[in-house]
């Protein structure tokens, strides 16, 4: 703080230790308590930062265009980016939790990217999932369905395809078409271990 002709500051000080510092020069004005929580305006770099005694902090920044919340270590921080027109919540080293118990959780974007290192979980008690155009499921080893109960297929038409072999094993399993069933391929195996019925208006072996 300059001294004497030059000065362009002054600090205000109560008995207790709390402090106002007044800064023409630096355009600051500097507010500490005596457990130094703190808040700092700085017209010049057009910032207003507020520091908690174990250095946690909230800053605003008209010049970057950002408001931040974080921790002392900054490894945990919520961002406001409002020149980039984005918001992030970030942890470098813990967890995020977005709870609603007895409300609702709604997610409303122009597109949803997820992405896991891992695993991704889903636990409800009913799922539905409905797309205006296609659904696309892709799995880089193994793809499983599995229903305790049961498990239906609809469409216009169902396609099943795979390089090697189609396997459908059952108790009992039923083929079914309203016109023609079709089996066709350079060799057709029909083997049963007790009895082979083939019916129909008209049986027809070439």
């Amino acid at each position: 703080m300059d001294e004497g002709s030059e000065a362009r500051g002054t600090v205000i000080q109560t008995k207790d230790l709390n402090q106002i510092f007044l800064n023409d020069k630096e355009e600051q004005t500097f507010i500490d308590t005596k457990n130094h929580h703190s808040v700092l305006l700085d017209d010049k770099n057009k910032t207003i930062v507020v520091t908690s005694t174990d250095k946690h902090r909230i800053e605003i920044s008209d010049k970057d265009k950002k408001i931040e919340i974080a921790d002392s270590s900054g490894k945990h921080r919520f961002t406001l980016d409002i020149g980039g027109q984005q918001l992030t919540i970030s942890t470098d080293t813990g967890s995020i939790d977005v709870l609603a118990p007895k409300g609702e959780i709604k997610l409303d974007a122009k597109s949803i990217a997820l992405k896991a290192q891992t695993d991704v979980k889903i636990d409800c008690k009913d799922m539905k999932t409905d797309a205006k155009g296609n659904i696309n499921t892709k799995a880089g080893m193994n793809l499983k369905a599995k229903a305790n109960m049961k498990h239906e297929l609809e469409g216009m038409s169902i396609k099943g395809k795979a390089q090697m072999e189609v396997k459908m094993e059952a108790m009992n399993v039923t083929s079914k078409a309203q016109m023609m069933n079709k089996t066709e391929g350079m060799m057709v195996n029909s083997s049963a271990n007790t009895m082979n019925i083939v019916k129909g208006m008209l049986v027809k072996i070439n």
